[in-house]
């Protein structure tokens, strides 16, 4: 059997072969015969060392023995100590060997529980898997994957990065940042879209909206599915006290646009001449239409309600208040108005107007009976008065019981300047019999006079019927 022999050994080795050898030839009992020599209690040997010290004693010997005996026993403990570390580290070497030569070894985990590494530099060719690092200094990394935490104060990143928490006390500057979620993060200036090549696009930018006149705000500009025709992409952006919300522009000129304060809130469309407003505000809501042949208009509030139509035939015109429902029609100065009023239904026609009701239910006055005159049956003579007209109604007869003759006229009354007719106006009337019946010629003069004539003898005239205009 051959023996092996360590022409290398560690120092370790080295200290413990050493010590091994010294102890055994310590403890060894045969040696050469030199003669025995008895000092007694006080006898002494001495001698003078190679350095050059005399009276060197040989009772000093047996005391550095003793105590070198002693030091040699708490090195034997403390090699065995050694020894044993010594065999746990080969241990550990030997699996740390077996995981490099597997590529499949996880490397990072094995420096971990082999050592505590300090090191100015490392570089790791395939993965490292840290379950916690301080990193100190610029650390440069072509790919790092965070499972939980990473914070730090100066970091640059070249390739990719992927942390499943990031927390940056300063700032982050980056070409590109992609993920799912950024929690508590103020983004400030440059733009943010969606991706592109969808259905559309959506852009936050500083000059996302921009205003008719071109003024450039910052705002949300949205691309629409169909971008064909459009010359002004839609938008959101500030005005005033509120926000617009811009439906964008056409190249045929089509605009539209909505505008929202604490004010009220506007929507508006228009192309070429023709234009759409609605508004609602705090008094009052309005809807406007202009087009080529006219503009229409509804006008609403807790007082009036409004809605009319202007061309250039003239206008028409509905209002709703407390006091009236009112219909009008107008052309230049010549108006025509229908007002539903507690009073009725009234018909209004530049300074004349008429309660309609009395088309149906007048009102009736009693025309004068004098002296010589009687009411024989019938209707008490009466007159009303419906708008510009006035309406005659009852029956005459002479006080005697006598009859009208045909050779005779009759005037039994003057009408009031104020419903004289402006024209002398001309009617027909009843009398009495049915069998060889006639009839009697009424007519009002515009000096007032009222005069009528018979066909036939007759006792009475009927007036039910007769009218005239006051214009």
């Amino acid at each position: 059997m051959v023996k092996r022999l360590n022409l290398n050994p560690d120092q370790a080795t080295a200290m413990a072969d050493l010590m091994g050898k010294l102890s055994a030839a310590a403890r060894a009992k045969d040696t050469p015969t030199a003669g025995v020599k008895d000092l007694g209690t006080a006898g002494d040997v001495t001698w003078t060392r190679p350095d050059g010290t005399a009276g060197v004693s040989i009772r000093d010997v047996d005391a550095d023995l003793a105590d070198a005996r002693g030091r040699l026993s708490d090195a034997e403990g403390t090699i065995a100590d050694a020894a044993e570390r010594i065999t746990d580290a080969q241990e550990t070497a030997d699996a740390t060997k077996a995981r490099l030569d597997d590529p499949s070894a996880d490397l990072a985990e094995a420096i971990v529980q082999a050592m505590t590494t300090e090191t100015k530099f490392l570089v790791v060719t395939d993965e490292a898997i840290l379950n916690h690092a301080t990193l100190l200094g610029e650390t440069v990394v072509d790919q790092i994957n965070v499972r939980d935490k990473l914070i730090g104060t100066d970091g640059v990143f070249t390739g990719t990065v992927d942390f499943a928490n990031i927390n940056v006390t300063g700032d982050v500057l980056a070409a590109n940042i992609s993920g799912e979620h950024l929690y508590g993060t103020v983004v400030e200036g440059g733009l943010i879209k969606t991706t592109d090549g969808l259905q559309g696009q959506v852009e936050l930018a500083d000059d996302g909206y921009v205003d008719a006149d071109g003024t450039k705000y910052p705002g949300v500009r949205i691309t629409p599915v169909d971008t064909s025709g459009v010359s002004v992409k839609p938008a959101i952006g500030p005005n005033g006290y509120g926000l617009k919300i811009n439906g964008g522009r056409s190249s045929s000129g089509a605009s539209s646009y909505a505008a929202l304060d604490f004010n009220g809130a506007q929507l508006n469309w228009s192309k070429e001449s023709s234009s759409a407003k609605a508004g609602v505000f705090s008094d009052q809501a309005s809807m406007n239409f202009t087009g080529t042949t006219g503009e229409g208009q509804l006008l609403a509030s807790a007082s009036v309600v409004q809605i009319s139509q202007e061309n250039t035939a003239g206008s028409a015109i509905i209002q709703v208040d407390k006091d009236a429902a009112i219909l009008e029609k107008r052309k230049g100065s010549t108006g025509y108005q229908l007002r539903l009023e507690d009073s009725g239904l009234w018909y209004v026609d530049g300074s004349t107007s008429f309660l309609i009701n009395d088309l149906w239910e007048p009102t009736w006055n009693n025309l004068p009976i004098a002296s010589g005159w009687s009411w024989p049956h019938g209707r008490r003579p009466a007159y009303a008065v419906v708008g510009n007209k006035v309406l005659m109604r009852g029956r005459y007869g002479r006080a005697d019981g006598g009859n009208f003759l045909t050779s005779e006229s009759y005037s039994p009354f003057d009408m009031p300047p104020a419903l004289r007719p402006a024209e002398t106006t001309s009617g027909l009337g009843n009398v009495a019999g049915f069998v060889n019946a006639g009839c009697c010629r009424l007519e009002q003069s515009s000096g007032g006079t009222f005069t009528f004539g018979v066909s036939k003898n007759t006792s009475w005239i009927a007036m039910d019927g007769f009218s005239y205009d006051l214009i």
